[in-house]
């Protein structure tokens, strides 16, 4: 019987720290100990709504990581039900509702803990404080970046065009595979996505203000490097490769 995706809150918690910590850092144009309104504007989506909190237009870096650490502590522990330090994704939504989108994008960045419905098990290596990136300098994508991640992963599994994982599997294959040890076989190989950093697209072909784009760690046998690339508007995949 399977068992509930869920995540461990002592990961949530240190992530999260690191989180603000970083993106603080990063919106502090003027290096002081305070936070302005101006600056909190540069800050990703999912923390602006903790500086609204304050009612005020300046916070203290200090005080608004202590009360940020607070909720997400607090909160976890309320949440966490049955008290065994994990947290699943309807624990998350009885989190306070200034850190319940922090959840959704830990979960949205941390490894595949949640079913992804493929039989395969692809980690995923983004940082949070890359997609949190993403979103500062593109804003809200009508595809998410959880469900672009699902796309990628089925678009790898199953594109043959180009050169494509499967694609060099198909090829080179002797004697030929069939079609269903094809998938048994890219179920093997396909290790994880890792989306790439914001304004570069590598060998890809992909547009970094379009589209989502991934590194794929996928061992083929070749020297090649894989990218899928899916659309931010359409939900469109395309995979790629390099030699």
């Amino acid at each position: 019987m399977p068992t509930t995706p869920k995540v461990k809150v002592s990961d949530f918690t240190r992530a999260s720290r690191s989180y603000v910590e970083t993106e603080l850092k990063k919106a502090n144009l003027d290096g002081n100990a305070s936070i302005s309104l101006a600056e909190a504007a540069r800050l990703p989506k999912d923390l602006q709504d903790n500086f609204v909190k304050h009612a005020r237009v300046s916070v203290s870096k200090k005080t608004f990581i202590s009360d940020f650490m607070k909720s997400v502590t607090d909160g976890a522990k309320k949440a966490d039900g049955n008290k065994d330090g994990y947290l699943t994704l309807s624990d998350g939504k009885k989190l306070p509702e200034a850190v319940r989108d922090n959840f959704k994008a830990y979960v949205a960045a941390t490894k595949d803990v949640f079913n992804q419905g493929t039989g395969v098990n692809v980690k995923d290596t983004t940082k949070a404080s890359t997609i949190a990136a993403h979103q500062s300098e593109y804003g809200d994508a009508r595809v998410s970046y959880k469900d672009a991640f699902k796309k990628a992963i089925d678009a790898v599994l199953k594109s043959e065009d180009g050169e494509t994982p499967r694609a060099i599997l198909k090829e080179f294959a002797e004697p030929p595979m069939t079609r269903s040890q094809l998938d048994a076989e890219m179920k093997k190989i396909f290790k994880g996505l890792e989306l790439l950093p914001v304004g570069e697209a590598s060998e890809s072909g992909g547009e970094p203000g379009k589209d989502w784009i991934f590194s794929v760690d996928a061992d083929a046998g070749s020297d090649h490097g894989f990218w899928v690339s899916v659309s931010r508007e359409t939900g469109e995949a395309t995979v790629s490769g390099f030699n």
